[in-house]
C-alpha cells in the first residue's frame, strides 16, 4: 500500500510541475480584421472610396469575404468584395496597422507568383477585355502594377507599349495561366467570422 501511495505521490508532483497550457490571444492582425467584417464601412477609414460611393449610389457596399496569404509572410490579407459592384478591396495588417491596399475587379490570384490578376478593367473605355490582364503583386502601401497586356486589333501591348505576340504570352503564361481563379475562393458572408483561420 505504501508503495502504491508513494507511486500516485510522485505522479501528482509530476503532473503539477507540468506547464499549464494557456490558451494563446488572436493575431493582432484577426482582431483588426474582425472590426472590419462586424462593419465593412470602416475600410472607408483606409480607403477613400467616395468615388465608388458615387459611381454605385445604392450598390455600393461589400457583403462577402475571403483570406488569403498574397506575398506568404505569415499575415493573410483580407479580400472584401461586393456582388453588387463585383469589385474586390484587398486589406493588409502590418506593424500594427491595417493598410488598405487598393480594389479590383479580380479575375484570381496566381499563387506562385504572389500575384492579383485582373481581366481588363471595371469601368471606362479602351482595350480589348478579354485579352486584356492587368498583374498587381503587393506594395507597402498599395498594390503596384507589375504587368499590363493587350491585344486589340492585331496590336500588342506590353506595359502600355507596342510590342510582341511572344512577350505578351510570356507574361500571360507565368502570370495569368493557371492562376486560382476567384470563383474558386470559398466567400464568406459578412459579418460571420468562419473564414478568419
Amino acid at each position: 500500500m505504501k508503495k502504491l501511495i508513494a507511486r500516485i505521490l510522485i505522479l501528482v508532483m509530476i503532473l503539477t510541475a507540468l506547464p499549464v497550457c494557456q490558451a494563446e490571444a488572436a493575431p493582432k492582425w484577426k482582431n483588426a480584421y474582425k472590426k472590419v467584417l462586424k462593419n465593412w464601412r470602416l475600410v472607408e477609414k483606409y480607403n477613400d472610396m467616395s468615388y465608388l460611393k458615387q459611381y454605385f449610389g445604392d450598390e455600393y457596399g461589400f457583403d462577402r469575404y475571403f483570406t488569403y496569404d498574397l506575398n506568404k509572410d505569415g499575415t493573410p490579407e483580407l479580400f472584401l468584395y461586393s456582388t453588387t459592384m463585383g469589385l474586390t478591396e484587398v486589406l493588409t495588417y502590418k506593424k500594427g496597422k491595417m493598410i488598405a491596399l487598393g480594389y479590383v475587379d479580380l479575375y484570381g490570384i496566381k499563387k506562385s507568383q504572389k500575384a492579383i490578376v485582373v481581366r481588363g478593367h471595371w469601368h471606362g473605355a479602351g482595350g480589348s477585355g478579354n485579352k486584356e490582364w492587368v498583374i498587381h503583386t503587393m506594395g507597402k502601401k498599395k498594390l503596384t502594377q507589375k504587368y499590363y497586356i493587350d491585344i486589340l486589333n492585331g496590336r500588342v501591348d506590353v506595359n502600355y507599349s507596342a510590342s510582341t505576340k511572344s512577350a505578351y504570352n510570356k507574361i500571360y503564361k507565368k502570370y495569368v495561366k493557371g492562376a486560382t481563379k476567384f470563383s474558386k475562393f470559398k466567400k464568406y458572408k459578412l459579418p460571420s467570422m468562419r473564414g478568419l483561420k
